[in-house]
């Protein structure tokens, strides 16, 4: 089953915010939501350690927050 979430963060290089962004941690592509899918977890575990890392992570961004999608 999938699970979305709403993230919140920043870019690493310019520092520029987002919000309200949807993410998935299915790895498979998502065909009726893909356009609004911001980036694709693998698991909730590996989102929840992208916003532990901070700036540490290897992503581009940063997530400073999230909360599940009902």
């Amino acid at each position: 089953m999938r699970k979305y979430y709403y993230i919140t963060g920043y870019w690493k290089d310019n520092s520029d915010q987002f919000d309200g962004v949807a993410s998935c941690n299915d790895m498979g592509v998502d065909p009726e939501r893909d356009d609004e899918i911001f980036y694709y977890f693998g698991s909730e575990q590996e989102l929840i350690e992208a916003k532990e890392l901070g700036t540490n992570t290897v992503h581009d961004f940063v997530i400073t927050d999230y909360k599940e999608e009902y």
